[in-house]
């Protein structure tokens, strides 16, 4: 009966003694609010935390993963823009009645240039499969656009 109190005491005081750790360490509550801003997509917030965090505490694991997955994630979103001003620049110029050479020239860059930024991406499996997927998208239609006109 006395074994199973002292284990029952022993377990309380460990967790009362961890919660009293996150919730008197600035390090890892910036930790957790950069992990939250992560989990709501919002990228560049959560870098910032993170990267704070993580200069704190080098050792503070939690700060230096969401810091690593958030500038995948940054990298993954500025792929995604650049690669949204292409095809809107793609569609500006085939709105032309006709292409001149120097179009379709600078058409197939803006493909190459997307198709090269994508193999440059490091797929990881904690980033959003959502912005993953429609970079994974983009692509696609870059490929098949350069795949049709060149």
């Amino acid at each position: 009966m006395n074994s199973k109190f002292f284990i029952v005491v022993l377990a309380t005081i460990i967790l009362i003694a961890c919660w009293l750790f996150f919730a008197t360490n600035s390090s890892y509550q910036e930790a957790i609010k950069s992990r939250f801003y992560y989990e709501v997509g919002n990228y560049a917030k959560s870098y910032e935390l993170s990267q704070n965090a993580y200069k704190k505490d080098i050792y503070n694991k939690m700060a230096y993963t969401v810091m690593m997955q958030s500038e995948i994630s940054l990298k993954y979103v500025k792929f995604i823009d650049s690669a949204n001003e292409y095809l809107e620049q793609i569609s500006k110029l085939s709105k032309q009645e006709e292409i001149d050479k120097v179009d379709k020239n600078r058409i197939r860059m803006m493909c190459e240039i997307v198709l090269e930024d994508y193999e440059r991406l490091k797929p990881s499996n904690l980033t959003n499969k959502d912005i993953q997927n429609e970079a994974k998208e983009l692509r696609d239609k870059f490929a098949k656009l350069k795949g049709e006109l060149f």
